[in-house]
């Protein structure tokens, strides 16, 4: 799971530090699913759920 802070992960600089390692990741075999902070602080049940399917299907 990844979770993009706004502080960390805004502007042109987080694009060419995240993009190559998500497509690392991607093309290594993993499954990235993301969350907002609403998700995190408010509604976990958004992101938990697909993670859960996911490794239940594994």
């Amino acid at each position: 799971m990844e979770y993009n802070s706004a502080t960390w992960h805004s502007g042109p600089a987080a694009t060419l530090r995240d993009n190559p390692r998500h497509n690392w990741l991607t093309t290594d075999g993993w499954t990235i699913y993301y969350a907002a902070a609403p998700d995190v602080y408010h509604h976990p049940y958004h992101f938990t759920e697909p993670i859960r399917q996911a490794m239940s299907r594994a």
